[in-house]
């Protein structure tokens, strides 16, 4: 979820709370999974660009999460990122230096043979 600042108000109201596991990030960001079908296996959070200083409101980071599902075994690693501002500029050091960020971020903490979903 994005401005997202306590998942228990998103998924209480709907009657959820019972069936999915949601967590609180940094920077107005929630993930969740729904319990019966998936197995969390690590989660975490990374900072990955600035805001520009016209609109600075800090740092933007991502929350991930590996999952397993119960019934195949396969994997998948999500990440949830809440982009920098100005809107569609990268941030302070640019679209490229942010997609990197994400790429490493990918790249050391996903393993051999997850599915990879960003969003944001």
């Amino acid at each position: 979820f994005q401005e997202c600042e306590d998942p228990v108000a998103v998924l209480g109201p709907a009657g959820l709370l019972e069936e999915y596991a949601a967590f609180q990030g940094a920077h107005a960001i929630c993930l969740a999974y729904r319990k019966a079908a998936w197995s969390l296996l690590e989660r975490g959070e990374q900072d990955v660009a600035d805001d520009l200083p016209t609109k600075y409101y800090g740092t933007r980071g991502t929350q991930w999460m590996r999952l397993a599902h119960k019934k195949t075994n396969r994997t998948v690693f999500f990440v949830n990122h809440h982009g920098p501002l100005s809107v569609n500029s990268g941030g302070l050091c640019g679209g490229e230096a942010t997609a990197n960020n994400l790429l490493h971020l990918m790249g050391t903490k996903a393993q051999a043979g997850d599915v990879l979903i960003l969003v944001g």
